[in-house]
Formats: C-alpha cells, sequence, structure tokens
C-alpha cells in the first residue's frame, strides 16, 4: 500500500469497469492516453478497460497509481507482473494485491510514467504524472492519483485493435538502474500546435559540418495526422554531460515556441512529427535517432559547442522558424 505524509491512505472507492455511456479514459486531460496492444491470433491480450483521475475527494492529498488487472469474468488477478518506466529507468512489479486493487505504486513527482501488463500483448497506459495545476477544492501540483483497470481478453484476428489517440509521456526501454525515488526528472512540457507544414530533414552533425545536410525521402514521412505532437525537443539522459547546460541555452528557444521536451523520451518523441536532438552521442545513442527516423519522424541533431548551439537556436526565434523548413 503506498505510503504519503508517514500515513497509511484509506483506498479510495473506485469503480473498476467503465458503466455504460462512460468513457474509457476519463484522464485524457491530464494527459493520459492508451495504446492498443497488437493482436497476436490465439493469444490473449490485456485491454485497458478503464483509466481514471482521482477527485479531491477521492485523492487524499496522495500520489499513487491504483492498477487493477482482471480475468475474462471481471474477477481481480494477482501475481502478474506490471512494468513501470519513467523514461530514464523501469521495474518490474508483481501484483500482490492491496485492498481492492491488484497493485498501489507510488508516483514520484518530475517523473512522466509508462504502464503495461507483462507476460501477454497489452494495452500501454502513458503520460501519467503528477504535475498538473491546482484544482478547485482539492488535487494540489504533486498531489495527482491515477486508476488504471486492465482486463485479459481473448481476441480473434479479425478483432485486431487500432491504434488509440495519444500524448506525451516519459518512456524507453534503456534501464539505469536508478530507482524513480532515487532521482528528479523535468515534466514534459505540452507543446502548441505548429502548423501542418512538414519539412525535409536537416542533421547538423559537428561544427565543421555545418553546411552538411541530409534529405530523407519524402515518402518515407508519414501523413501529418498520424503524429498527434508537431515538435519534440530531447536532450538525452538528464545526468550526462553536458546536458543541463544545452538545456540552459535552449530555454529561449523552447518557450518562444512552445515546444515540448524531455530527456531520455524517446516514448513521446516517437509521437511527434518533428524531432530536434540537443545532444552530443554520448547523451543520446545514434540507435535511437535512427529509431525515430524509422519511426517517420523528422529528426536533425544540433550536436554543437555552446556558442555556436545559441547562435543557432536564436536564429531560429529571430525567424520565428523552429524547425529548418518550418513555415
Amino acid at each position: 500500500m503506498a505510503l504519503f505524509l508517514g500515513k497509511r491512505l484509506p483506498p479510495p472507492q473506485i469503480a473498476q469497469p467503465t458503466a455504460p455511456g462512460e468513457p474509457i479514459n476519463d484522464a485524457t486531460s491530464y494527459d493520459v492516453e492508451t495504446y492498443a496492444a497488437e493482436n497476436i491470433p490465439g493469444q490473449p491480450v490485456w485491454k485497458v478497460v478503464r483509466v481514471h483521475h482521482l477527485s479531491p475527494e477521492e485523492n487524499h492529498n496522495g500520489h499513487a497509481a491504483y492498477l487493477t488487472l482482471l480475468d475474462e469474468e471481471g474477477q481481480m488477478l494477482t501475481g502478474q507482473v506490471i512494468r513501470v518506466d519513467w523514461g530514464a529507468g523501469q521495474e518490474e512489479i508483481t501484483a500482490k494485491g492491496e485492498g481492492p486493487f491488484s497493485l498501489v505504486y507510488s508516483l514520484t513527482p518530475g517523473f512522466v510514467y509508462r504502464l503495461w501488463v507483462q507476460g501477454a500483448p497489452s494495452d500501454e497506459v502513458v503520460g501519467i504524472h503528477t504535475y498538473h495545476s491546482v484544482e478547485k477544492g482539492g488535487n494540489k501540483p504533486r498531489h495527482h492519483s491515477f486508476a488504471v483497470t486492465w482486463q485479459r481478453q481473448s481476441l480473434s484476428p479479425a478483432e485486431k485493435p487500432l491504434p488509440q489517440s495519444t500524448a506525451a509521456g516519459e518512456g524507453s526501454p534503456e534501464t539505469l538502474g536508478v530507482s524513480p525515488r532515487e532521482m528528479a526528472a523535468e515534466p514534459t512540457v505540452q507543446a502548441e500546435p505548429l502548423g501542418e507544414t512538414i519539412p525535409p530533414l536537416l542533421a547538423i552533425k559537428n561544427p565543421s559540418e555545418r553546411g552538411d545536410v541530409e534529405t530523407m525521402p519524402e515518402t518515407t514521412t508519414p501523413a501529418p495526422t498520424a503524429k498527434p505532437i508537431p515538435h519534440y525537443v530531447l536532450f538525452g539522459r538528464p545526468f550526462a554531460a553536458g546536458v543541463k547546460a544545452r538545456l540552459a541555452l535552449s530555454l529561449d528557444y523552447l518557450w518562444h515556441f512552445r515546444l515540448s521536451f524531455g530527456f531520455n523520451n524517446i516514448q513521446a518523441a516517437r509521437l511527434a512529427r518533428q524531432v530536434t536532438i540537443i545532444a552530443d552521442t554520448e547523451a543520446l545513442t545514434p540507435e535511437k535517432e535512427v529509431l525515430l527516423r524509422q519511426d517517420g519522424c523528422q529528426v536533425e541533431r544540433l550536436d554543437l559547442p555552446p556558442d555556436q548551439l545559441m547562435a543557432e537556436l536564436q536564429q531560429r526565434v529571430e525567424a520565428d522558424r523552429p524547425f529548418p523548413g518550418a513555415e
């Protein structure tokens, strides 16, 4: 059971399956979205049947994820493994049953979480975090909680699920061996739309190759509607050398264009049409850059000394163009 302020909180009374006519996910306004699992014939799948943001009356000033696993008959299950990813690392937790829930997971302020069930294809829940505005009557920043319910189902090949709606959240397969309870990270900032124009790829490799450009074939770029985030900025592993300095130099650029950004947040970056990597290859590996390109993102890397980075970003602000070729 999650503990807050040294007190064991009573479990909130949350109806698990969604009632007829209710949305499965009532937390979309809190940046939480779901992604449907791929259907594999003859294999069970974990489907999200409810995502709920706790009201102040339910939350009791807490910050936790109340997770429930149901079988095909709607009975609560224990013993399954739930994977929790916070961008800089991840952990596997066995659901042992905590009151009416399979697992209660304490959310660390400053992290954006991605959750799914191990052992079979599973819908993913992404974007859970606690940095939200003060709510009338209760929930304060860093004190938000969510309830997620998965139900095990058997799908035929004809019922292959379509991708569900999307949102930014921190997620990466990389495990640094550091618990979120031992780290601090910045929350993801939501971007405002920048338009529908998709420019060619521009990669500034290093200071000596500023004139070099690599243009990806236009046929590799998906339709703009396939990517809900217009532009995302990646800074790499938060504790890598130079990351803090690059972030400081980029603040005017981020603020001017209201850009979403993260550190090792590949999960969120994959949802963007345009991705700017402000990092060297130590902070963010070339393999992750390749992954973004394979996902259809238009990617540029700014691996520049501080003075050239500041000049490049200032030029973009003055031209009001966040990405090469953007209108």
